[in-house]
This record gives structure tokens, C-alpha cells and sequence, in this order.
């Protein structure tokens, strides 16, 4: 099962996500399973993987290093990033790997909760492909930033393709 959701955010947009994950019981690690005390928004945060109190995650190992595994289930969140005016597209995104079925019905409500968040409360895009944060909205109606649907800052002749419109 695989679900997904792609938003904008600005660092007052994150900071109350962050909070909605925080009270819904879910911790936030990254995916070498180092836990997250607090995270700063523009750092680029990726694959972070938001597992529920009490919830132990399963780890693949490598030769050197070991990685929370694709086989368990848990909420996956990719925090957008800034670079000038523009932002990046962050996400979160439903991951159940087949492991361990008994967790897969909090991990559901633990998504449509915040995707219920989201949809309710952002505003969504002229494509319907993304969401955009309250305060990243009013920034981007006075023209202060835009909003970019790719992982990287577009260059060239086409680079407008990539900005998204509300």
C-alpha cells in the first residue's frame, strides 16, 4: 500500500506539522533510525520516518551502516526546503512494506489523520497535485516566494514548468 501527498510549506507551516505529529504519539526518525529530539525547517530533511510510540522498528543491516527497513510500516515525511524565494516540494507518504500487519491500521489512521490535516487546512493547487501551507499561501499571493513541484531549483528556458499555481 502506498499513499501519498505533496505540499509547501514556510518554517511557521512546518513547526505546527512537526507539532500534529508529535500529538498524534508518533516520534520522528531519520532512516538510518536515529531519533529526531527537534527538527529545523530548511535543512533538506528527507525520508524521515514517523513511527508510533511504542513501536520498535525492524532495521536492515549493511556492511558498515544499518537503515529502519522498507519491510515495516510507517509514515514517511519529506520536509520542504527553501532556496531563496522558491520552495521545494515536501511530502508524506503512507509506507506499508507487507511486514507486520498488525500496525498497519494505526499507521492508516496515523496518515489519513495528517493528510485529513492537510486537506482541510492548505490550500490546494490549480493542478490539484499539491497543497500549500496557510502562511506559505499568503506569502506566495504577495509574490515573496514560489512554489516549485521538483526536487531541485529548475534552470534554463522551461524553468517556469516547474512552478506550481494556486
Amino acid at each position: 500500500m502506498y499513499k501519498q501527498i505533496y505540499f509547501f510549506q514556510t518554517e511557521k507551516d512546518f513547526d505546527e506539522f512537526v507539532c500534529l505529529i508529535h500529538g498524534a504519539s508518533a516520534e520522528l526518525f531519520s532512516q538510518w533510525g536515529e531519533k529526531y529530539e527537534s527538527l529545523e525547517f530548511g535543512n533538506s530533511l528527507r525520508f524521515i520516518r514517523v513511527i508510533l510510540k511504542g513501536h520498535k522498528p525492524i532495521f536492515d543491516k549493511g556492511e558498515t551502516r544499518s537503515w529502519i527497513s522498507d519491510s515495516n510500516n510507517f509514515v514517511c515525511f519529506t520536509s520542504p526546503h527553501q532556496k531563496n524565494n522558491i520552495v521545494l516540494t515536501g511530502d508524506i507518504s503512507l509506507i506499508n512494506g507487507g511486514a507486520y500487519k498488525e500496525f498497519r491500521k494505526e499507521y492508516a489512521e496515523l496518515y489519513k489523520e495528517l493528510s485529513s490535516y492537510i486537506k482541510k487546512n492548505y490550500k490546494k493547487s490549480k493542478d490539484k497535485l499539491f497543497y500549500a501551507g496557510p502562511d506559505f499561501y499568503a506569502e506566495w499571493e504577495k509574490g515573496n516566494l514560489k512554489a516549485c513541484g521538483s526536487l531541485t531549483v529548475p534552470t534554463g528556458p522551461n524553468a517556469h514548468l516547474s512552478m506550481v499555481q494556486f
